[in-house]
């Protein structure tokens, strides 16, 4: 292998060379003589004129559209899809293009095939290391020594439903960071409507932004390969990625691309290792559908806030920003982005966070749940799938906690270190081109300890307020008090409003039991319902029960808003009579109530197999006193329990499979 090439100072296309000259490449005609070959001899500038933007003679690469190199194109590069031999899954040779090269036979090492490929993805320049020196001695030690791979190719999506694009390996030292544009002609035969992108990355991964130009003369003017963020001029937005997401269009939508369509690939990733190299790169899936297709154009906006400093102090500051989209728009989706002093990241209705909550950052990224706390790496993505309807000029307040515990003051900037403050918006313009909602029949109150309640009948999501996650509202997510719902925000000539109070729960009641009468503390204007073995007593609706039979009892209690609670299941061992047990003779608990410890005394008639437990008032078991066979006599057992709380209590003696139930009392 080749180590020893002072990269600084050498030009890349020099290393490139002599990897062909290493493999026999350049001397007359490489793979296939003169019968269609390559002509790598001459000089080094011959050489590059030979390759770079050349087409090739093979008719099967010249139809895919193919050059011999494609600056910024590995994969339609012939030259170098004619030495990967496996390396890349997307640069393999097909049917009709002839063998792999050199002509030898023998295959060219990974870190030589790497070489070229890096080459060329940065550009295929014929001076300068566009890689850099760094870069280029972490890609070596990765062909040598390993380091942190590649992600698995995921699945391909079929020709007839749309494409794969790969970015990627670039490789980056321990503790490196870099943030790239790389400019992608997506050579389409027809206009084409995208109604779905799927996107997977790198574990190591910032972000994934996918831009497309506004037109071609923009994209010519971006210069091929791997190039500097900061050389980015006026792209669309089109999606973001913070982690893998597939995003699927609201049926009759879809992003709308021309035939000459040229994205820009916005890929940001951090090496988080300190010993390791990294290879990263990320692929995304884009699904198709024919021109004319959808009824509404999907619009994507970054509403980035570049105006605020957060001092190093340990402290929260709260940035406010203030934005409007114009027109009539119908809001699909929001999200945000921060860097590691993020804290959270709301968005409101209006001038202020007095409006209606649209986004909250504390919730999961799947907007699902809520957390308490937010993931500046994996922020929330809301959907409204029946679309938030937003008046001409309506304004969006975007409101960000920071808190920088790091070593000094931070603003808008491009590196993790640095911050940001950006809220992610997708929408479309005019009507919302689907059915009415269907509003499901609500309760004018709920009680705090209610589950969820489903919201509309027909979509999953686009009511807001608090409370509100998916098409759910939560009663306890909104706490006590009166919360209005929104359905079909916020056109006032369409938009109903839904008050809804959620009041407290019940507390759980207690069950006493004295001589086979159950009851409870729990008393006013209540229900009562007594349930025996978890059914219904018929007609057991007071508040005290006599009980009949031995069993689990429990009390639900409701009131008059709707809100129940259910007692936990206590074990009641009924007994109209000493004789129910056959062989006991006598029976006495003392001291009772007690400190500490007390004493069990009973009488048998004949042997028999005893059992003594002791029950809390919830019916737990917490000790099993005795477990043993015992014959005729006076028994005299102490319980101890000191090591218990003071409260009621309940000894049940078993005998011979009888039972019978003592309350004691521990002061």
């Amino acid at each position: 292998m080749l180590l020893t090439y002072n990269m600084q100072a050498q030009a890349l296309f020099d290393e490139v060379i002599s990897v062909l000259e290493n493999n026999g490449c350049t001397n007359g005609y490489c793979h296939g003589g003169n019968a269609g070959g390559l002509d790598l001899s001459g000089s080094a500038s011959e050489i590059y004129d030979n390759l770079v933007g050349i087409s090739p003679q093979n008719e099967t690469a010249l139809a895919k559209n193919n050059l011999l190199v494609d600056p910024g194109y590995p994969e339609r590069s012939f030259l170098y899809r004619k030495i990967n031999q496996g390396l890349y899954h997307d640069s393999e040779l097909t049917e009709n293009e002839g063998n792999s090269m050199p002509p030898s036979g023998t295959e060219i090492s990974n870190r030589d095939k790497e070489v070229i490929r890096q080459w060329i993805y940065y550009g295929a320049k014929e001076t300068g290391n566009a890689m850099g020196a760094d870069r280029f001695a972490a890609m070596e030690e990765y062909h040598t020594d390993g380091g942190i791979g590649v992600i698995e190719q995921p699945p391909v999506p079929a020709p007839e439903e749309g494409f794969q694009v790969h970015l990627g390996p670039v490789f980056l030292p321990a503790g490196d960071e870099v943030e790239y544009l790389k400019k992608y002609a997506l050579q389409l035969d027809d206009d084409v409507e995208v109604n779905r992108i799927e996107c997977f990355m790198n574990d190591f991964s910032h972000h994934f932004i996918l831009y497309k130009f506004p037109n071609i003369n923009s994209a010519n003017n971006a210069q091929e390969g791997l190039r500097s963020i900061f050389t980015m001029g006026n792209e669309d937005f089109v999606s973001i990625w913070q982690d893998n997401q597939d995003y699927r269009l609201p049926e009759g939508t879809a992003y709308f691309w021309d035939n000459n369509e040229v994205l820009d690939l916005n890929y940001h990733i951090r090496n988080y290792s300190s010993t390791s190299v990294l290879a990263g790169d990320v692929y995304f899936n884009v699904y198709t559908q024919p021109a004319g297709t959808a009824v509404k154009e999907m619009i994507s906006d970054l509403v980035i806030n570049y105006n605020f400093v957060i001092p190093n102090d340990n402290t929260d500051y709260t940035i406010t920003d203030n934005f409007n989209i114009n027109g009539n728009i119908n809001l699909w989706m929001l999200s945000s982005h921060t860097h590691q002093y993020g804290k959270d990241f709301d968005i409101y209705l209006g001038d202020d966070n007095t409006g209606l909550q649209l986004f909250e950052g504390f919730y999961n990224t799947a907007y699902t749940a809520y957390t308490g706390e937010y993931d500046y790496a994996h922020p929330p993505v809301r959907y409204f799938d029946n679309f938030l309807e937003l008046p001409n000029n309506t304004s969006l307040t975007q409101e960000t906690v920071f808190n920088n515990d790091g070593e000094s003051p931070v603003s808008f900037g491009v590196t993790t270190n640095d911050e940001m403050m950006i809220a992610i918006v997708q929408y479309t313009v005019g009507d919302t081109h689907q059915e009415p909602t269907q509003l499901n029949e609500l309760a004018s109150s709920y009680c705090i300890t209610d589950g969820p309640i489903e919201l509309l009948a027909n979509f999953e999501s686009g009511v807001i307020g608090s409370g509100v996650i998916g098409n759910y509202f939560y009663p306890d997510q909104a706490g006590i008090g009166s919360h209005m719902l929104v359905v079909d925000c916020c056109d006032e000539a369409t938009m109903t409003e839904i008050m809804i109070e959620v009041v407290p729960g019940l507390e759980t009641p207690e069950i006493d039991l004295q001589e086979n009468v159950l009851s409870t503390t729990i008393e006013g204007d209540f229900t009562y319902q007594w349930n025996l073995n978890g059914e219904a007593i018929t007609g057991a609706t007071s508040a005290t029960y006599d009980a009949m039979e031995s069993g689990d009892y429990s009390l639900t209690i409701g009131n008059s808003a709707g809100c129940s609670s259910t007692s936990i299941t206590v074990m009641a061992s009924i007994n109209t009579a000493l004789e129910q047990i056959k062989n006991l003779e006598s029976i006495a608990i003392y001291p009772n109530p007690f400190e500490g410890k007390t004493t069990v005394e009973y009488s048998l008639k004949d042997n028999a197999n005893v059992i003594i437990e002791v029950y809390d008032i919830k019916g737990q078991k917490i000790q099993t006193v005795l477990e043993n066979t015992q014959d005729a006599g006076v028994y005299t057992i102490p319980i101890d329990l000191s090591n218990q709380a003071s409260g009621v209590y309940f000894v049940q003696l078993n005998i011979d499979g009888q039972l019978l139930t003592q309350k004691i009392i521990a002061q």
